[in-house]
């Protein structure tokens, strides 16, 4: 896998990848961006679930607990970082409130041809090569500003209705006390069938789903609120915070109180550029 970079900005080109899944949702304090060129690929943001295929590209802001779950055995993609500091117009920074766009050929050929540049000149590497790159970004951020207007989003759940019906009544009743069976009856499935089909699907068994959009939600109260963490466990489906604390430090590697402490200045930040 080959890769550029400069201390702003980090840039992988694609190359075949086997499939390795993500084990659990994390975090980190950049601004990434995900061009597929092949192969599918499931992602999780925030509360929702993703289909990516070749074409589609995704945007996750600082701050913001991912996962990716591969459908194919290999892949390939471009994956741009640059750090928080690197663009302030907070116009540009706009198109990351789209998780996942698709594009047309054309476009994304447009994509990729800035890409290319950026490899270039972080190749190059003569006195006018960093403003260069920058000026490339920004181009970038300004077609994905455009194109974040349109409709143009592929939810994973298209493909089987009852799977839809399924993640929708989760995330509608998260934070009441859910059971397979509720669920299940919701989405007229059988609780075995439904396991074994929503992991299928999602590439998240329903516990994993569940305790995933409760963290997400804990998250941004922990960020944004002075809410006691006892309080924060119960608002979001947690009827022991003892448990919900093992269940953060689980899928986000820090307790509660860490995160709060680690973590809230990204979230702030992130929120300004909205």
């Amino acid at each position: 896998m080959l890769y550029f970079a400069n201390k702003d900005v980090r840039l992988e080109l694609p190359g075949p990848k086997i499939a390795q899944d993500m084990p659990t949702p994390h975090i980190h304090d950049f601004y990434e961006i995900i061009i597929m060129v092949d192969g599918d690929r499931r992602f999780f943001i925030h509360k929702d679930l993703y289909l990516c295929q070749p074409g589609d590209i995704m945007l996750i802001p600082p701050g913001c607990s991912h996962r990716a779950v591969t459908i194919s055995e290999t892949y390939q993609r471009y994956l741009l970082y640059f750090n928080e500091f690197f663009i302030r117009e907070t116009a540009l920074l706009s198109c990351f409130q789209t998780a996942h766009m698709q594009v047309s050929q054309r476009r994304f050929k447009l994509v990729t041809d800035y890409l290319e540049d950026i490899r270039f000149e972080m190749e190059k590497k003569d006195a006018y090569s960093d403003i260069m790159i920058k000026a490339d970004v920004q181009k970038l951020l300004m077609l994905f500003c455009r194109y974040s207007e349109e409709p143009s989003v592929r939810e994973f759940e298209l493909y089987d209705k009852n799977i839809q019906v399924a993640a929708a009544f989760i995330r509608a009743h998260y934070r009441e006390h859910l059971t397979l069976q509720m669920i299940a009856d919701a989405s007229f499935l059988s609780p075995n069938y439904l396991s074994r089909r929503f992991k299928e699907v999602t590439g998240f068994g329903i516990s994993e789903y569940i305790n995933g959009i409760r963290i997400r939600e804990a998250e941004l109260l922990l960020s944004g609120t002075t809410k006691s963490i006892v309080e924060i466990a119960d608002r979001c489906g947690f009827n022991d915070s003892n448990y919900f604390g093992d269940a953060f430090k689980r899928l986000i590697g820090c307790s509660p109180s860490q995160y709060r402490k680690q973590y809230a200045h990204l979230r702030v930040k992130n929120k300004k550029t909205k």
